[in-house]
């Protein structure tokens, strides 16, 4: 992934087993514009997955946030196993995640 924030409206940011992704200075932002079906984050096992955040501005040290009207029914689920590295806060205020 290039530098830079990816925003997500609904839907899934999936990232499969077997899969390789990689980004310096990225941001991943789920959310909603609707206010309901927030967008969340699935990376399943076996995918390798290195991603740091920004290091400068306002999303600095971020490298996924999700909206805090997310409800808790929302679930994102992060099993990449030993070959998930991310770099910066994970910030899911209201959410499970897995």
């Amino acid at each position: 992934m290039n530098p830079g924030t990816y925003i997500i409206d609904r839907g899934v940011f999936r990232i499969n087993g077997g899969a390789r992704v990689t980004g310096v200075g990225v941001t991943i932002i789920l959310t909603s514009s609707t206010g309901a079906n927030y967008a969340t984050m699935t990376i399943n096992d076996s995918a390798v997955v290195n991603l740091t955040a920004q290091t400068s501005g306002s999303l600095s040290g971020l490298v996924v946030f999700q909206g805090r009207a997310a409800t808790s029914s929302t679930t994102n689920t992060l099993n990449g196993g030993s070959g998930q590295t991310l770099v910066g806060a994970l910030y899911f205020p209201n959410t499970q995640v897995s």
